[in-house]
């Protein structure tokens, strides 16, 4: 009897220790839309640039670094919005305009444990600007990346489920802003320099 309890625990614990393991990491695959603000020129008189908004895919890891209910994780958003359009007046503006950001961030979720989990996010990192070959006049856009360093302020829900697909799948939903100390190099000046960069986006994360 004692051999066939030792067995049947010997099979029976990994399955156990796996049901009682917390998920400490996550992955989440997101897509959602950019927007951004309205610039102007630094001319006399000013002249409006604005932007479209463009689909934006994000990818996202995630560690958790302590806590239970109110849980701390450090995380790492990588988004890229490829398709923006930028209309002016002005001629000497590029006609699309391309984002990335990856900004290391900590986030933290409220009631953790629950299905409906509440979070807050900040931190900073790297941005990129990648504007059109070509400017509204034709001619060759000699200053067409931009790097510069971004900070990231985000807010959202994670929804957990009892879908399993290789790992336990849950859903998201959030905003971010994406805040650059400096914006495209425009051929003509433009007020400012910092750009706001606001994400709304939504998808699944993988809990492993």
């Amino acid at each position: 009897m004692r051999i066939l309890t030792s067995i049947l625990f010997l099979l029976t614990a990994p399955f156990a220790f796996a049901q009682d393991v917390s998920e400490k990491n996550q992955l989440g695959m997101m897509l959602g839309a950019e927007f951004i603000g309205d610039h102007s020129t630094a001319t006399i008189p000013s002249l409006p640039v604005t932007f479209s908004s463009s689909v934006v895919f994000q990818l996202n890891f995630a560690h958790r670094l302590k806590g239970e209910s109110t849980q701390l994780w450090i995380e790492f958003p990588s988004v890229a919005a490829p398709s923006h359009t930028v209309s002016s007046v002005n001629p000497f503006t590029p006609v699309s305009l391309a984002t990335f950001f990856t900004t290391p961030s900590f986030r933290l979720n409220f009631r953790g444990q629950r299905s409906f989990s509440p979070w807050l996010s900040f931190g900073g990192g790297y941005a990129l600007y990648e504007g059109s070959e070509k400017l509204a006049t034709g001619t060759d856009n000699l200053n067409r990346y931009t790097s510069t360093g971004a900070l990231q302020f985000g807010a959202g829900v994670d929804i957990k489920t009892k879908i399993r697909v290789w790992k336990p799948i849950g859903f998201r939903g959030e905003v971010r802003d994406f805040y650059s100390f400096d914006t495209l190099d425009f051929a003509t000046p433009i007020r400012g320099s910092g750009q706001h960069n606001v994400v709304v986006s939504g998808g699944l994360i993988v809990r492993f």
